[in-house]
């Protein structure tokens, strides 16, 4: 579910109309709905001629804190989304993006006890290095999500995200049922 300031009780009441298991938080629009960052190459590349790098990952990084901070979501996807469409449109994107955004998404999701997801869409997000700061920073609920958008796709390399958890001393996965965390050992499913 997309987060959008200054509607979080529009999303509170919707929220709480459905019996949900559980709700992944997202970020894809940016600057009040104007640019797409993910999926969408033309609205990306509108948004990264406005703005530099470091500045969309600033307001990027800004809208997710916001989005924890809300408490409506269980879990936040793909925590660096846009660094896929940074790639594309300038050719590169901000080294200091992790070591200057992630360690404060990492303390905010700890405090709001609200998980990250690893996508398992290739490439994968967050990334190995944005895994291991959120990690050392102290974000250890985690969610895994294969972004199927087709039936083929469902559980994609999940196996390979376990690993992936467990190499970085990850020590369970969380579900969820009626929008209540449960925590799955890893040692029990790898």
């Amino acid at each position: 579910m997309e987060y959008e300031e200054g509607y979080e009780k529009v999303l509170e009441v919707l929220l709480e109309e459905y019996p949900l298991d559980f709700v992944l938080g997202s970020c894809h629009w940016l600057c009040k709905n104007q640019y797409l960052i993910s999926g969408a190459a033309e609205s990306a590349k509108k948004l990264f001629n406005k703005y530099s790098p470091e500045e969309v990952a600033k307001i990027y990084f800004d809208k997710m804190g916001k989005a924890i901070k809300s408490d409506l979501f269980d879990s936040m996807a793909h925590l660096d989304i846009i660094k896929r469409n940074s790639k594309n449109c300038c050719g590169y994107f901000p080294q200091n993006a992790y070591s200057k955004y992630f360690p404060r998404i990492a303390k905010l999701l700890k405090k709001h006890d609200t998980c990250f997801e690893v996508n398992t869409n290739p490439p994968g997000y967050p990334s190995l290095e944005g895994i291991k700061i959120l990690y050392d920073c102290g974000a250890r609920n985690v969610t895994i999500g294969s972004d199927a958008h087709t039936l083929d796709r469902i559980g994609e390399r999940v196996p390979e995200a376990l690993a992936l958890l467990k190499d970085t001393r990850f020590s369970y996965i969380c579900t969820f049922d009626q929008r209540k965390m449960q925590k799955i050992p890893l040692k029990s499913l790898c």
